[in-house]
């Protein structure tokens, strides 16, 4: 079994990322004294301000978001740099690393002696493994800070060259962390680990010792140690090791994988199977995070992979399964999808979302009466679930019960009488079977309740059109409408009720936007022939 290097801690990784922005800093500051003012400046206070929120956003590991408020600001202000930095350091942790390293090297084009984004453009290229560009740019960086280098930058030596398999580099590059940086535990821990490969037992246990003498609570030293007693074949020692690891991190499945092999040669099946049972789950999880994450992302193929991984590695793990059959309902394999569910139910009848998307996948599959069981045992179990009375209504009106399918938009009000969305679909419902009273009545409620969403302003705007009575209300709440969402049809229904009140040429410009939109709406392009027939019948 592996003993996995550490990568840098929290801590350093914090000092490395001040380290960045600092000699960002000071390499600002002598650039903006070398060239023209227009074309390097300061933030304006608006843009500071931005940029702190961006770095906030980014420390609170809202990636997505600090990667798209550092484009914003590098788009509006090319030449200030630390925005490209914002930019590469969110692409990297979004692991997007062509554009880490677009971002990293237009700063180091601009700014040649930025060593901490020479440090962070060394690390992407060895997350990529071009181990050549990695060593070239960490080489580059301690050079240009010399002694001042952050251990970050040796210990990535280190793991490059020990992916090579070149151990004696590897050795070195760890020696010389440690004796420029004697406190950091993470060298003290590769270099062991390192030196066990290398049967070097003793000097191995040496290290773990100094990493443990700095913090007693280091989880990857006592393994450490454990794997050096179990080379010894003192697997007494190595047991009580692994033990005392896995109280302090019982999420790592290696560790619980080395401790069963102990157990195995201890004679202890029992416990042996344990831990082989604890290192197959916790293997499991670490697929099916990568998976959610994908799913996150939309990535269905990827998610399926990582999760099929999850699955093969510890079959029993039922969260795997359930996320497994919703990634097959979105790439539209229905059929898989609902054995997922099925399985995941026989083994938790309670699981109200696996029910739900069983419903979901039943429709997709044409069985319209299956899925509408679904979703009542849904509302039975979880009657304030105000997504399943949606599906439901929706469910009946396809199947033509509309008495049932008003039913259930009832049914969720009645349970949450601030249910916006339920007033607008039952006011739909209603205005399709001609109740346009009660019509009314359910989307003037939906715009009562939710009054910066467009739908239910454009719903009314259509049945005051309908009734004829009071063309100017329905031109405001049109207007209303499309000010919050530019929808074609929204834009069409605006431009239908300007004709209607002889404004022709505000009807062609609204009607103009919305055939830009959708060109093949034949809704919208006999709206579009209308209007000019009667601009040219006025010329």
């Amino acid at each position: 079994m592996k003993i996995k290097l550490m990568k840098t801690s929290k801590r350093y990784r914090l000092f490395f990322l001040f380290l960045t922005f600092f000699f960002l800093i000071l390499a600002f500051n002598a650039q903006s004294q070398s060239v023209k003012d227009e074309s390097v400046r300061p933030y304006p206070k608006e843009a500071e301000s931005r940029f702190l929120r961006a770095n906030q956003a980014f420390k609170s590991k809202e990636w997505d978001q600090s990667l798209y408020m550092y484009e914003q600001l590098a788009e509006e202000f090319p030449a200030i740099t630390s925005a490209q930095v914002g930019i590469g350091l969110s692409a990297a942790k979004l692991e997007n690393f062509p554009l880490a390293l677009e971002a990293f090297h237009q700063v180091v084009e601009l700014m040649p002696n930025a060593t901490g984004v020479q440090g962070e453009l060394a690390d992407v290229y060895r997350k990529i493994q071009r181990f050549d560009q990695a060593e070239k740019w960490y080489l580059k960086a301690i050079k240009g800070t010399k002694s001042k280098a952050p251990v970050a930058w040796y210990i990535g030596l280190g793991l490059l060259e020990t992916e090579r398999g070149n151990h004696d580099k590897a050795v070195q590059h760890y020696m010389m962390a440690i004796n420029l940086h004697p406190t950091s535990t993470v060298a003290y821990h590769n270099l062991g680990t390192i030196l066990i490969k290398l049967n070097r037992f003793d000097e191995a246990d040496d290290y773990f010792d100094a990493a443990l003498e700095l913090d007693s609570n280091i989880a990857s030293a006592l393994f450490g140690k454990g794997k050096v007693c179990s080379k010894r074949r003192n697997f007494v020692a190595a047991r009580d090791y692994y033990l005392r690891a896995i109280e302090l991190s019982p999420e790592i499945p290696n560790f619980h994988h080395s401790l069963a092999q102990v157990f195995f040669r201890l004679n202890n099946h029992e416990e042996g199977q344990k831990h082989l049972a604890a290192y197959k789950r916790n293997k499991a999880k670490l697929h099916f995070n990568e998976g959610r994450q994908m799913i996150m992302k939309s990535d269905w193929n990827g998610a399926l992979v990582r999760l099929q991984k999850a699955e093969e590695t510890d079959p029993t793990y039922t969260d795997t399964k359930r996320y497994l059959a919703y990634v097959k309902m979105n790439l539209g394999d229905y059929g898989s999808a609902k054995k997922g569910y099925e399985y995941v139910l026989g083994i938790d009848p309670g699981d109200y979302l696996s029910l739900y998307y069983l419903g979901m996948t039943e429709i997709a599959l044409g069985q319209l009466k299956s899925a509408e069981q679904s979703f009542l045992r849904v509302i039975k179990l979880v009657p304030e679930y105000q997504d399943c009375y949606l599906e439901l209504g929706g469910l009946r009106r396809k199947t033509g019960d509309l008495t049932g399918a008003e039913s259930a938009y009832t049914m969720g009000i009645s349970q949450n009488e601030s249910w916006a969305p339920g007033y607008l679909w039952r006011g739909r419902l209603r205005y399709e079977n001609d109740d346009l009273e009660g019509a009314e009545e359910d989307f003037r409620a939906s715009i009562r309740l939710a009054p910066t969403i467009a739908a239910p302003q454009y719903s009314l705007a259509c049945l005051l059109v309908r009734k004829g009575e009071d063309l100017n209300q329905a031109l405001k709440w049109s207007k209303s409408a499309v000010n919050l969402e530019s929808a074609p049809e929204y834009q069409s229904l605006l431009a239908s009720i300007y004709f209607r009140q002889g404004k022709f040429q505000l009807a062609a410009a609204k009607i103009e936007h919305a055939y830009q939109q959708e060109p093949e709406n034949p809704d919208i392009v006999a709206w579009r022939n209308r209007i000019y027939q009667q601009l040219n019948k006025n010329k």
